[in-house]
């Protein structure tokens, strides 16, 4: 019996029956990345558009590194609270958090036919926790003093994935010492981040979530970069080193961040045993889906249903769960050049489907 079918089963047999007939219905949440890198005029147009389908929440990294980007993030921050939205902000790691000449592992052809990218990534266990904790304060202090509240952190993205944390071995899969260092570099990135959000000068207050995970384990045997059977990081982590990092006297953790992109025919199936398997990882605790969606790729040739039909599928799904959801986040908005994961289309115009997306959020 594998890692995962074990967690189900532990689920299963652990819900009381009850559950099994509670009905949910997460707040709408939509992903919009990287806006910290665009005028003022479309971070303002983007969050008038995600508004307008009727989201609670927007989510997208704390990017800022500097004074002008910081400022950049405050602008984004300051759009989404005129709009009414809930953020969620992603907090990761910058290249100011390492030593001076760190270069990051496994650049090249074969990480950028896996990732995308050429440049490799950075190890999450190397980080100067100094230096991180300095560079997020900065950011954290720019916000408080606009008046301003950040409603949720992630604290990292798919880091049971090498695209994302060099620490995961590239080429092979991890052995017991390779996935104990991979826990204890984002244990210490979690601890350093946490305990600085939910510091009483900042947002003591304010939900913290585990990094989102990959799930790439989950999806295709194609690639061998990622941790298998990956909720056994965030399983680990209530007790590494005698130290629980998901609930301790400095802050608690609120939720498992997780990725569920499982194609419209693992909705039904795939979809359940990833949320289950996430939510007895986390001990319970509510499973925030930070990114979920389908490309329009793949309707083109399907005429059994539309990409409307899998979103509202998808949230049909949701609802029949027995364990507690946070927010899902659709991946994903973008108003211009928006390619196939977006709800707008290159011309700038909404997707019909997006309606699906805005029914949901009218409920």
């Amino acid at each position: 019996m594998t890692y995962r079918t074990l967690l189900v089963v532990v689920m299963m047999f652990t819900m009381a029956p009850a559950a099994f007939s509670q009905q949910h219905s997460p707040d709408v949440g939509i992903d919009r990345s990287n806006l910290i890198w665009e005028s003022p005029h479309v971070q303002a147009q983007a969050m008038r558009g995600i508004h307008a389908l009727g989201a609670q929440w927007v989510r997208d990294g704390l990017s800022g590194h500097s004074p002008s980007t910081d400022a950049a993030f405050v602008q984004e921050l300051s759009f989404a609270k005129q709009d009414g939205l809930k953020f969620l902000a992603i907090v990761g790691v910058k290249s100011g958090d390492y030593d001076a000449g760190y270069h990051n592992p496994n650049p090249g052809d074969a990480f950028k036919k896996a990732c995308g990218w050429q440049t490799g990534s950075p190890e999450i266990s190397r980080v100067d926790i100094a230096r991180f904790k300095s560079r997020l304060k900065q950011q954290l202090d720019a916000v408080k003093a606009a008046g301003l509240l950040i409603d949720g952190f992630e604290i990292g993205n798919e880091y049971d994935s090498s695209c994302f944390d060099g620490d995961v071995p590239f080429g092979h899969e991890a052995s017991a010492e390779e996935f104990e260092n991979v826990v204890g570099g984002y244990a210490h990135l979690l601890r350093a981040a946490a305990t600085l959000i939910h510091n009483p000068a900042y947002f003591p207050a304010a939900p913290i979530i585990t990094f989102g995970i990959a799930h790439i384990s989950d999806r295709t045997d194609k690639f061998n970069h990622h941790i298998t059977d990956p909720d056994r990081i965030i399983a680990a982590l209530q007790d590494f080193g005698g130290f629980n990092y998901l609930d301790n006297g400095d802050y608690k953790i609120s939720g498992i961040g997780s990725h569920i992109y499982v194609g419209v025919d693992g909705i039904d199936t795939k979809a359940p045993q990833l949320l289950a398997a996430d939510a007895v990882a986390g001990g319970g605790m509510p499973v925030w889906i930070t990114e979920w969606g389908f490309n329009t790729w793949a309707f083109r040739k399907r005429t059994d249903l539309t990409r409307a039909d899998a979103f509202t599928r998808f949230y049909a799904m949701l609802d029949r769960q027995p364990i507690s959801l946070g927010p899902s986040f659709i991946y994903a908005y973008s108003e211009h050049k928006g390619g196939g994961w977006s709800l707008v289309d290159d011309d700038g115009n909404l997707r019909p489907e997006a309606e699906a997306i805005a029914l949901r959020a009218r409920r």
